[in-house]
This record gives structure tokens, C-alpha cells and sequence, in this order.
């Protein structure tokens, strides 16, 4: 889930005997081997100010995710959507979205933009892609984002409805530290735990950093920008789903449980990112869909979840660990489409 190029991270996990500690090295493999799968291929990098809008800068270069679709018609389309990989999908089919930024066919906005009537049109624009972030470079951003939707005219007068759905990918507090490195160092490393002086270890992403002041900070420039381009849109941050049933972090894996017994850094930040987005969208004056609550007992190691495992039978051994799984993704496009 990150830029192609980048040197490969390594877990400190170990394996030392049956049961639990076996099922998290099978995390290990299959995180490694997903995060492998999904790199962007693209650097996209973000530059620049119109004059026009003071606090708006959507100047992109380099290529991105940038789709091979229609441009949008005139006066902007209806439904635009800015995200990560918990937006694009990661379900079978995978379609290229252009620059090796894949997507779920039946990816909830898909599912969403088919319930308004605009899918496989040009009133449905979409950007989201694997490893997006709101603001670490050089992994693609939402400026970049908005800044590809802006070269496809997808803002204008028309547009109803913007979704955005990021911030889990991006450096919190440490500045070299991102979620891959979290899950590989932290929440599925057994020997050293995922308690709060990871952090201090680099093992782990600062939950602790991840405020609505800092999301909001983060997120204002690209918001600004579709504010003023987009004025008649209804702007929507879209949450996380459940990960840490009971503030536990567990992943199915084949049907079996597998938790990290020591996961404060982990679960405290999925909880602290659903705050920072609900009360980054109250200060920047933008709707927030909480998809957390909803999902509460449909996390990763429940009789019926929503996120998918490891070839977990109740997913339909489909997905990548932690993402949607079809059933997510139907239940999901529900909640979307009833609260945007």
C-alpha cells in the first residue's frame, strides 16, 4: 500500500511456538505479501497556490490515480469520491483505475453511484486508491487527489455529493512511521507487543497525534479547494469501520481467532481517528458518516464480520486483511448513501 521503491519493512515478530503466536506469522506472510500487491506505481506530488483561493492549492505533478474514464460534464459531476484502500475496494474483480491504483468493481461507492443511477457514467468520478493519504508525501495525497478530479473537471455547479474517506495511511507523530509499519512492527508483533511504548520505539504510529485540530489541519486545503469549486456539493468525511471488537485487535484467520494480547497503540488509534474525523469535519464545516458504531459487532473475529481475515470463511475467503469484505461493502454503501 505504498509508493513502489521504497525499502521494504521487516516485522520483529517472532515465532516460538503453536497456537496464537503461529496464526500471527501467518499475518506477517500475508500483510507483507498484500502490501506488495497493492504499491502505487506513481509519485505523486503536490505544489503550488492559485491566486484565486487563498488556502487552496491543487497543482499536482508526476501521474497518479488517475482513472481512464469520461471526462466530467460540464458544471462538474454528481457524485466525486476521494479515498484509500478501504474506499477503493480490495474484493475480486480488481479493475485498473490507471497507474496501478486497482479498485473493487463492487467497491461501496460503486455500490452507491449504482443506487443513484450515475455508475459507468461521468457523473461518477472516482480517485480513491491504495496507500492514499491526507498529507504524507510522496504517497499520493487529497491534494493530489482533488487535483486529478480537477483535471477531470469533476468540480463545478452539479456536484451533489463529495465523500473522503482517508488519514489511517499518514505519519502521525512519528515522522517516519506510517500504518504498514505499525501493522508489521506493532500489531502483529507477539514477542514485543503493541502497548503504548512502541511508540517511543518507532514500532508504532503516535495515536496520541491523531486530533481534529490535526486532521482538520490536514485535511483544510483540499476542502477549501472543492468548497469554492464545488459549492453546491454536501461535503462527507467517511469513518473507519470496526477493527478492535471490545477494544481488542483480532484477525480470522481460516475461521480461527488470532489477537494481540498488548494492542493500546493500535486500538487507541482506530478510536482516536474516528474522534479527530468527526470533529475535524464540525470545524471545517462538513458532514461526518460514522461507519464505526454501525459496525461495532461486526469486527474482524465476530460470528459476522464486516472486514475481512485470512482466507476467513465468513468472508468468503475474499479481500485483504482488515479491508471491507463484500458483505462490508453492501452494508456500508447503505450507510453511506442514507447519511451523504
Amino acid at each position: 500500500m505504498r509508493k513502489t521503491g521504497r525499502s521494504p519493512r521487516t516485522s520483529n515478530a517472532t515465532n516460538t511456538t503453536n497456537g496464537p503466536v503461529s496464526r500471527f506469522a501467518a499475518v506477517t506472510a500475508a500483510v507483507a505479501i498484500g502490501a506488495t500487491m497493492f504499491l502505487p506505481a506513481a509519485n505523486a506530488q503536490s505544489a503550488g497556490i492559485p491566486p484565486d483561493v487563498a488556502q487552496a492549492a491543487v497543482t499536482a505533478t508526476g501521474s497518479g490515480a488517475s482513472e481512464p474514464q469520461q471526462h466530467a460534464p460540464e458544471g462538474g459531476a454528481r457524485l466525486v469520491t476521494l479515498g484509500d484502500s478501504v474506499m477503493a475496494g480490495t474484493t475480486l474483480p480488481l479493475v485498473d483505475g490507471g497507474n496501478e491504483c486497482f479498485r473493487s468493481s463492487d467497491r461501496y461507492v460503486s455500490q452507491v453511484a449504482r443506487s443513484i443511477g450515475v455508475y459507468d457514467t461521468p457523473d461518477f468520478q472516482d480517485t480513491s486508491c491504495f496507500g492514499a493519504t491526507l498529507d504524507s508525501p510522496p504517497i499520493l495525497t487529497l491534494v493530489d487527489q482533488a487535483a486529478h478530479q480537477r483535471d477531470r473537471g469533476s468540480f463545478g455547479e452539479r456536484t451533489e455529493h463529495v465523500l473522503i474517506q482517508a488519514g489511517l495511511n499518514d505519519k502521525w507523530g512519528n515522522p517516519d512511521v506510517d500504518l504498514l509499519d505499525t501493522a508489521l512492527n506493532c500489531a502483529i508483533n507477539i514477542a514485543q507487543g503493541c502497548d503504548m511504548n512502541a511508540v517511543g520505539e518507532g514500532r508504532a504510529q503516535d495515536p496520541d497525534a491523531v486530533t481534529a485540530q490535526a486532521y482538520a489541519d490536514r485535511a483544510r486545503t483540499a476542502v477549501d479547494y472543492i468548497k469554492y469549486y464545488a459549492p453546491n456539493a454536501k461535503i462527507s468525511f467517511v469513518g473507519y469501520p470496526t477493527y478492535a471488537t471490545d477494544d481488542r485487535t483480532c484477525i480470522s484467520i481460516g475461521g480461527l481467532p488470532a489477537e494481540q494480547p498488548r494492542d493500546e497503540a493500535i486500538t487507541r488509534l482506530f478510536n482516536n481517528m474516528q474522534e479527530a474525523q468527526r470533529g475535524a469535519a464540525e470545524q471545517l464545516g462538513v458532514n461526518f458518516i460514522d461507519l464505526k458504531t454501525p459496525s461495532a459487532a461486526h469486527g474482524g473475529c465476530t460470528a459476522e464480520p464486516w472486514v475481512s481475515g485470512i482466507l476467513d470463511p465468513a468472508s468468503g475467503h475474499q479481500g485483504v486483511p482488515v479491508h471491507l469484505n463484500p458483505v462490508g461493502d453492501h452494508v456500508v454503501a447503505g450507510i453511506v448513501q442514507s447519511q451523504m
